[in-house]
């Protein structure tokens, strides 16, 4: 019974799991590009300074 239950637990986590990996695959190369263009400079100087 209790066998059951994880592996009816794990095939819902791994389905989850594939569902989601083309999204995450797509922001972690978005995310990539934007910090190989925009400098740490610019991010700094747009944020604006600490206790400002």
């Amino acid at each position: 019974m209790n066998v059951e239950i994880l592996i009816k637990y794990w095939n819902e986590i791994s389905s989850l799991f594939l569902e989601m990996s083309p999204y995450l695959m797509l922001g972690f190369l978005i995310s990539g590009l934007l910090y190989i263009i925009i400098s740490k400079e610019t991010i700094a100087n747009n944020l604006g300074k600490p206790g400002a």
